[in-house]
């Protein structure tokens, strides 16, 4: 409650700073932990709101999902658990498709960034009810994969086998 207070307030004032730090608390810690009850089911996380300000929500996920050196004290980061929930409510869910696929296939970011974001396209596909769309998304991950170490891709296969 309070955190909506604050981000209803940062808003009125165009403390949008405030406002985007508070509603990102809200949408990542206010429904942690509770996608089990009806709360959740009933009033979704908010990452709606933040589109239609036209925030670029894509790059917003995807910059508090990545791990780096020193980074601003102001900055917020969130745990891929929370993220994938958020992404399959975003309406530019195929955008942020390409983008989790393109982070795993990128050899010029770190390993372990590409397995923060392998990890987070392969739990959000767990959220898609539409057996085709996660065919699509399987296949989509396991062609990314391919371009990870030989090491890291044969733990994933074997993983999968299992």
């Amino acid at each position: 409650l309070q955190a909506s207070e604050i981000v209803q307030l940062a808003a009125e004032t165009h403390t949008w700073n405030v406002f985007l730090r508070a509603h990102l608390h809200a949408i990542i810690n206010d429904f942690n932990g509770r996608t089990d009850t009806n709360i959740w089911h009933e009033r979704s996380t908010f990452i709606k709101e933040l589109e239609a300000i036209h925030l670029d929500v894509p790059k917003l996920l995807f910059g508090i999902t990545i791990d780096m050196d020193n980074p601003s004290g102001s900055h917020f980061f969130a745990d891929t658990r929370d993220i994938e929930l958020l992404l399959k409510e975003s309406e530019k869910a195929k955008e942020i498709e390409a983008m989790m696929a393109e982070a795993i296939a990128d050899t010029s970011l770190d390993v372990y960034n590409r397995l923060m974001f392998y990890f987070l396209f392969r739990n959000y596909a767990n959220y898609i009810k539409d057996e085709a769309q996660k065919k699509a998304i399987d296949e989509r991950i396991d062609t990314a994969v391919t371009t990870l170490p030989d090491y890291i891709v044969a733990d994933i296969r074997k993983a999968k086998e299992e």
